[in-house]
């Protein structure tokens, strides 16, 4: 049986590696809400550089359908598809500009949120640490 897509799996991951002082998804409520890229953002109460750089390495190291980029703000960390930080590099209107993605270029949208699952158990396993 498929696993439903809620949009909060990655962030549910994280959550339990440290508690979150402020996080930010989309909720895939319905068939078009998956046409939507994937934008996450959180910012950890404490910092963690070990829970910080473990993340990191699991996204750099996720093969999905997606390629994804990873980044700090300076005060929030960032997840988003690597094609959707492109276009919002190039407008300064970001809401705008995802759903122009997901008007024009659905498939987006459905691949990286298909992705979500085994990105955030990708994840979570990196942050389990080695099997012993």
């Amino acid at each position: 049986m498929e696993m439903k897509v809620t949009g909060s799996e990655v962030l549910d991951v994280v959550s339990a590696a440290g508690e979150l002082a402020w996080a930010r998804c989309q909720a895939i409520e319905d068939d078009l809400a998956m046409t939507r890229p994937p934008l996450m953002m959180w910012r950890f109460k404490q910092v963690d550089r070990r829970v910080e750089e473990t993340i990191a390495a699991a996204i750099a190291s996720f093969r999905g359908t997606t390629e994804w980029t990873f980044y700090f703000t300076g005060k929030n960390w960032v997840l988003l598809p690597s094609v959707v930080k492109a276009a919002l590099d190039r407008s300064s209107h970001a809401m705008q500009e995802l759903e122009r993605l997901a008007r024009e270029r659905p498939e987006v949208g459905i691949a990286a949120n298909s992705d979500l699952p085994s990105l955030a158990e990708h994840i979570r396993r990196a942050l389990s640490g080695p099997a012993a």
